[in-house]
């Protein structure tokens, strides 16, 4: 193809993407993204680069990528970013799961002058190699995030043949200059040219893969379809899901707050019942020191005026053993994240907790003093953020669910309660958001780790395992071979009978049928709620709302959904389940 044909492709492209960027509030630094801003279940991503610029002066496109091109993979968009971008709590990372840390950090090695024999060897490494490569982890980790990201949705089921595979690889055969004439090339600066890959070299992308491709231009055609009919604007920030996960018993060690004598403190609700122990000063929150101010000021004080943590106390996202935790701040980071903590109240992620040994939990370890339930005289911390509007998520089991609707119930925005009992919490004015699974214990941990890693949960989670509750024994005594469909809908609303129907009399050779929002709207008699676009994810998920039951009895899933400009262009597909 003729330089100047690809060169009319290349500006075609660029423009393509400013639209895409005008639909989403422009490019996002990937150190300040967060799975809190809705990202698509699927998609392609674009990365720009400080100091990257095309002929013309705006910033040209330094990688492309995409995920999920194997049939049945699980992979999320964003699980994929995250995965470049590194832990946000080390700021480390694995170049074992990413070829762009791998690339960067082979490229960092030249640069710096650095030897990390391990680098890019097998799958997987032992503890001491990973230690040895913490460092130049770090340094990917602060190269990539300082990047920009611009994300595509693009949300066909995962194949080799995904669209979003096709996309991919053209983009990446169009932006290169490995093959052709050198259309805007990578700067004189640009940390690829020191890359051990020629590829990489050559083409001015952090790319190893049809970069030495042609490239089909009917592709810029599918492109501006899903740019123009495609909703791809994540949340607004203020709008965001903002998720409140309660307290464990497990903490990491050290953490201490002192008394004045220099002793350590160990917070309880009751001191007084307390095991007499020689080590520590036990506390209530809300006692007050030789100085007047309570604990719970002097921790308040702490926060605000020592930055240099003498005492060496934790984030509260940090402070608990489960991995859960890590995850949720890795995935969202602590500052956006609030802890229901049973000593301290609703607290910021990032907010330094000492050692406390305080518990709501009506079972297991809980005793007179550490039990908040025995002793309920608590001044709580209320940090909730004074300017968002967002759903405010509970993830915690029942004995926790009172302190959270005390603590928000000045909170402006919607709140949203996880649950996974057969029996919704008894509280009016909240969304009741099943996720069913067979552990009746810490269920909410793999809840956690299911969000962090940006799928799709509410309701019944596509890993979770349901258990069978009363409302499905009755469903099925009433349920015969031969009985019809007005028979087995029992325990549909009426509302959404019609939708059960319609899938009731799809042919049992049907695996899955996929309908716009108008067609539901014609099926149903009515439109559907504004709900369904806004909160889609919670909406169209398989369980806990009344819609959802339609589809499940019926014997399918909500596999995917996709929102369009209007009803006509937005769809759901549903798949068969039995």
């Amino acid at each position: 193809m003729a330089a100047v044909d690809r060169k009319a492709d290349l500006d075609r492209f660029y423009d393509l993407l400013q639209r895409l960027a005008s639909k989403t509030g422009g490019l996002v630094r990937l150190e300040d993204a967060t799975a809190r801003q809705s990202w698509p279940s699927r998609g392609v991503y674009f990365f720009f680069e400080d100091g990257e610029a095309r002929e013309d002066g705006s910033q040209r496109v330094v990688r492309v990528g995409t995920h999920a091109l194997t049939s049945g993979s699980k992979s999320t968009l964003w699980g994929r970013l995250s995965q470049h971008r590194g832990s946000v709590g080390d700021r480390t990372g694995n170049h074992r799961g990413s070829v762009f840390r791998d690339l960067v950090g082979q490229a960092i090695m030249a640069r710096d002058g650095l030897i990390v024999p391990s680098w890019g060897n097998g799958k997987s490494a032992e503890y001491e190699f990973r230690s040895a490569e913490a460092d130049l982890e770090r340094l990917v980790s602060a190269h990539i995030g300082a990047m920009k990201i611009l994300c595509l949705d693009v949300g066909d089921d995962p194949s080799p043949a995904s669209l979003r595979g096709t996309i991919e690889r053209n983009a990446i055969a169009l932006l290169s200059n490995y093959s052709g004439s050198s259309i805007d090339p990578a700067s004189p600066g640009w940390l690829g040219r020191l890359s051990g890959r020629e590829k990489v070299r050559r083409s001015g992308l952090w790319n190893s893969r049809h970069v030495d491709e042609g490239y089909d231009p009917s592709f810029l055609d599918a492109l501006e379809r899903l740019i123009e009919d495609g909703d791809t604007m994540p949340s607004a920030p203020g709008t965001r899901d903002i998720y409140v996960i309660q307290c464990a018993k497990s903490k990491v060690p050290g953490g201490y707050l002192r008394d004045p004598s220099g002793k350590p403190v160990l917070f309880v609700a009751d001191p007084g019942s307390a095991p007499k122990r020689s080590d520590v000063v036990y506390a209530h929150p809300d006692d007050h020191r030789p100085d007047g101010l309570s604990w719970r000021q002097y921790l308040l004080r702490y926060n605000d005026e020592r930055p240099d943590n003498p005492d060496g106390l934790h984030r509260a996202i940090d402070l608990y053993r489960n991995p859960a935790y890590a995850a949720m701040r890795d995935a969202f980071g602590a500052e956006n994240l609030l802890v229901l903590s049973a000593g301290w109240g609703l607290v910021r992620g990032n907010f330094l907790l000492p050692q406390y040994e305080i518990t709501l939990s009506q079972a297991g370890r809980a005793t007179g003093y550490n039990s908040r339930a025995l002793h309920p005289d608590f001044d709580d911390l209320v940090q909730l953020p004074e300017t968002a509007s967002g759903r405010l998520c509970m993830i915690g089991g029942k004995d926790y669910l009172p302190l959270f609707l005390q603590l928000t119930r000045g909170y402006a925005g919607p709140r949203a309660i996880y649950y996974n009992s057969n029996t919704p919490p008894a509280v009016t004015g909240f969304e009741l958001i099943r996720y069913p699974s067979d552990t009746r214990t810490n269920w909410h941990y793999a809840l956690a780790k299911e969000l962090a890693d940006g799928r799709d949960v509410a309701g019944l989670s596509a890993r979770a395992v349901p258990r069978r509750g009363l409302a499905d024994r009755q469903v099925r005594k009433r349920t015969t071979p031969g009985a019809s469909a007005g028979t087995r809908a029992g325990a549909v609303s009426r509302k959404y009978a019609p939708l059960y129907r319609h899938l009731m009399e799809q042919e049992e050779s049907t695996k899955s049928v996929t309908l716009t929002f108008a067609q539901i709207a014609e099926i149903l008699g009515q439109a559907l709620p504004a709900s369904a676009r806004i909160h889609a994810p919670v909406w169209w998920a398989n369980g806990g709302h009344l819609q959802a039951e339609a589809w499940l009895r019926a014997g399918y899933r909500k596999a995917a959904h996709h929102l369009g400009k209007d009803a006509k262009t937005s769809w759901v597909r549903f798949e068969r389940t039995s």
